[in-house]
């Protein structure tokens, strides 16, 4: 989902509840219009995969490391069910916002940082749609 709040109000709000939630963040959210949002459910299921596979041919930013060399840069991160409740964005976006994978220099300075959507891929995977 794409931001479409056309308060500039209203939005500069939701970017400080944001970074005030997830400070120093390394990368932009921009995949709600409400914070509220955060606390709503993700999955069911009790684990659940987010892949992100910017690293890349196709993506300019990689062109100057090796090929060989971009898998290291792309992550699966599993997030589990914690006391049997259902995984929420806000559970989501903490792990992401914790993950070494996004806090590598090399990740956090992709022009790509502003988080977009998910998009379900299986019944537990899940891959990221990065703007810049």
């Amino acid at each position: 989902m794409k931001l479409i709040i056309k308060d500039d109000e209203t939005l500069e709000k939701l970017w400080n509840d944001l970074d005030n939630i997830f400070p120093d963040c390394p990368f932009d959210i921009a995949c709600i219009e409400d914070i509220n949002e955060l606390d709503k459910i993700f999955s069911e299921e009790k684990t659940i995969i987010i892949k992100d596979d910017r690293a890349n041919n196709s993506n300019y930013y990689y062109n100057k490391l090796d090929k060989n060399d971009l898998p290291k840069y792309n992550d699966y991160l599993v997030v589990k069910q914690k006391d049997d409740k259902p995984i929420t964005l806000r559970q989501v976006l903490t792990e992401m916002y914790k993950s070494s994978h996004y806090n590598n220099e090399i990740i956090s300075q992709d022009d790509h940082r502003f988080l977009e959507k998910f998009e379900k891929k299986t019944d537990i995977e899940y891959t990221i749609f990065w703007g810049s």
